[in-house]
């Protein structure tokens, strides 16, 4: 009878009824059937459900009982390229190891294990002074190496509600443009400090770089370095398309929320869907027209108002070749994202809040309940923030003056803006209230 019903679960599961098969398993393993196919077959469903702590504690079970069972070999490449979908690449590592060892020739899975792997630019750990507590390093989601983010336009033309240019303005900051020529210096300083060979340059934070003037010129100095460079634009500018096209940085980013002119007015407030699709026509014909090799990617934000008109923009962008790479809309800055994860709303936020796919409130509970605390957060240890002025930020989340570092970048070697980082008390806070950025743990609790 228990094999006729092994059986049946498994001829269920290989259909695709994943969860009438697991209903059988859990049956199995109810009355004692302790079979390791019940188990690893339960823990494959489970990983596949997104029920991630239940499937490895299955899987790493039978793997600890029958390490070399032949049966098993296809499944550390499946575990792995799992846990890897889903930002756990610290417990992806080791079964891509295997899934290698297994399969040397397996292309994804050395794809995967080399973007989990250790950096050499980066201390595998840090003392934190305000935790009182050595962290853990782990392999950068953002980039694969580090990055620069200088915010060249300390100013936006739009006033978007989930961004603080449009929902911050009690925030004490200066407005303004960054001269080229400090830039080239900044440039130089990162080259000559060389934290790695390749940085990535990334020419914004909450300022729109199309509204530099000299951006074509600041483009060039990057390139000039042998560098990469990086932008993120609402594409609302009447001017300049065709020149950033030329200019051919590596990489574009397109900010798009709502496909119709009203649910992208809620979203994209002061900007015009009008003027945006046709910027991203003319992008594309200029960049065919230069023949050049920039990624650009549309990164959707997704809203409660707008989520219905996912297909529509997704055919949009493959009219055009760009990718498309929705997500869910998310509340900023860091400064009032932590007010909410203490239960500190404002009014004027509570229209934001009900557009949102998920509460911030909710989603952090989360985040809390999932992380070992044992992590350092990459934000600091990965990524440089320089405003306008030169002045250095925190991290790319905080807006206000109370949280830039006092120091402008060509004063301060990397070592010193290190260290100020890990002394400034809004870290503590923010790593209090569970909003830094770091890894969730697949099985561990703070």
């Amino acid at each position: 009878m228990t094999q006729e019903k092994l059986k049946r679960a498994i001829s269920l599961q290989q259909s695709g009824d994943l969860t009438a098969a697991a209903d059988i398993y859990v049956e199995l393993i109810s009355v004692g059937d302790t079979q390791a196919a019940v188990r690893h077959n339960l823990g494959i469903i489970r990983l596949e459900q997104g029920q991630l702590a239940d499937a490895m504690a299955l899987i790493q079970g039978v793997f600890d009982e029958q390490p070399d069972n032949p049966e098993l070999n296809g499944t550390p490449s499946v575990v792995g390229r799992a846990l890897y979908e889903n930002q756990h690449g610290e417990a992806a590592r080791p079964w891509l190891e295997k899934a290698l060892t297994i399969n040397p020739a397996d292309a994804a899975s050395q794809f995967m294990l080399e973007r989990v792997s250790p950096r050499d630019y980066l201390a595998t750990e840090v003392y934190d002074p305000l935790a009182s507590e050595t962290l853990l390093r782990y392999s950068p989601r953002e980039a694969e190496t580090y990055i620069y983010t200088i915010d060249i336009s300390g100013t936006c033309n739009l006033r978007c509600p989930s961004c603080p240019v449009g929902n911050f303005s009690s925030a004490d900051r200066t407005l303004g443009f960054m001269p080229v020529d400090l830039f080239a210096k900044i440039i130089a300083k990162i080259k000559r400090e060389a934290i790695v060979a390749r940085p990535q340059i990334w020419l914004y934070n909450w300022g729109e770089p199309l509204l530099h003037p000299q951006l074509t010129e600041i483009i060039k100095e990057v390139k000039k370095n042998d560098l990469t460079v990086h932008l993120s634009t609402n594409l609302n500018s009447e001017h300049g398309i065709a020149e950033l096209a030329k200019a051919a940085p590596t990489e574009i980013k397109i900010s798009l929320s709502g496909f119709t002119e009203e649910t992208y007015s809620l979203t994209h407030k002061r900007g015009d869907l009008s003027l945006l699709k046709a910027n991203m026509y003319l992008l594309r014909h200029y960049l065919n027209k230069y023949q050049s090799a920039t990624r650009v990617w549309v990164g959707h934000h997704l809203y409660r108002t707008n989520s219905d008109q996912l297909e529509s923009v997704r055919a949009f962008c493959t009219e055009l070749n760009f990718e498309h790479q929705p997500t869910q809309a998310f509340f900023q800055p860091l400064e009032k994202l932590v007010k909410l994860a203490n239960n500190e709303v404002l009014p004027e936020d509570e229209d934001l809040l009900a557009k949102l796919l998920v509460d911030p409130r909710d989603y952090l509970k989360n985040i809390k309940n999932h992380r070992s605390g044992n992590y350092d957060c990459e934000l600091r240890f990965n990524q440089t923030v320089i405003n306008h002025d030169g002045s250095v930020a925190l991290c790319c989340s905080v807006y206000d003056r109370s949280n830039m570092l006092d120091v402008k970048f060509l004063d301060a070697d990397h070592q010193t803006i290190e260290k100020k980082k890990y002394q400034h008390p809004f870290c503590k806070t923010c790593r209090a209230a569970s909003c830094d950025y770091t890894v969730t743990d697949v099985m561990n609790r703070r």
